[in-house]
């Protein structure tokens, strides 16, 4: 895992359901996006929601 990566644990049985929520809003459908990591990190806990048990920074 790559210094400042960030885990996002969420509830188990929500982690297909966030991910593809991610996928769908976030990614809209392509393979890579250009957005700067605290930008996704928020847009990822924000698509988590209720579920985000907790989030880890690798590195920090």
């Amino acid at each position: 895992m790559m210094q400042g990566s960030i885990i996002f644990r969420v509830k188990p049985g929500h982690d297909d359901v966030v991910g593809k929520e991610v996928k769908d809003r976030v990614f809209q459908g392509e393979e890579r996006i250009r957005i700067p990591p605290a930008e996704l990190a928020e847009k990822i806990k924000a698509i988590a929601g209720s579920h985000l048990l907790e989030m880890e920074q690798i590195g920090h």
